[in-house]
């Protein structure tokens, strides 16, 4: 049986809470105040990202936890990232293809915040599905785009 990762809302009785994207329903998960370990209060299951290609997206994420917002140029199916603020897994809502010559390929991307990077158990800049050795973008992306736009979301 397969073993499918959930929203967990959790409650402590020391009077802690905190949600969090990385759950399972048979695991505990601690509270950071007091050291208790906790099952999750409530469950729902987690969607899919927007984007379900093979290749990296450009995304966009938003804390449920603390409200924070941001974007990466390393984005992709079924992959989150962790809030620097909360230590929490947030998935994208929102996700384009990358398009060719887009983004700065020497700005830092961190692996110990990117579940993609964990995965895989290096930078994920480096990967590529079809040769496992270069940095990709979708071969089917417009080598001419200026930006992205709205033709190009997934939500």
């Amino acid at each position: 049986m397969a073993h499918h990762k959930f929203f967990g809302e959790f409650s402590c009785e020391c009077g802690q809470s905190w949600k969090s994207e990385n759950t399972y329903p048979d695991e505990k998960q601690i509270c950071f105040t007091c050291k208790t370990w906790i099952y999750p209060k409530h469950l729902r299951p987690l969607r899919k990202t927007p984007y379900q290609g093979r290749y990296r997206a450009y995304g966009w994420f938003n804390c449920s936890n603390c409200g924070k917002e941001w974007s990466s140029h390393n984005s992709w199916a079924n992959m989150g990232q962790v809030c620097y603020s909360c230590d929490i897994m947030i998935y994208p809502y929102r996700q384009v293809k990358l398009k060719r010559g887009k983004g700065n390929p020497n700005t830092p991307h961190s692996e110990k915040y990117c579940e993609m990077c964990r995965h895989l158990k290096y930078n994920c800049k480096d990967y590529n599905p079809d040769t496992d050795t270069d940095t990709d973008t979708d071969p089917d992306s417009d080598d001419h785009a200026s930006d992205y736009n709205d033709d190009d979301r997934y939500y």
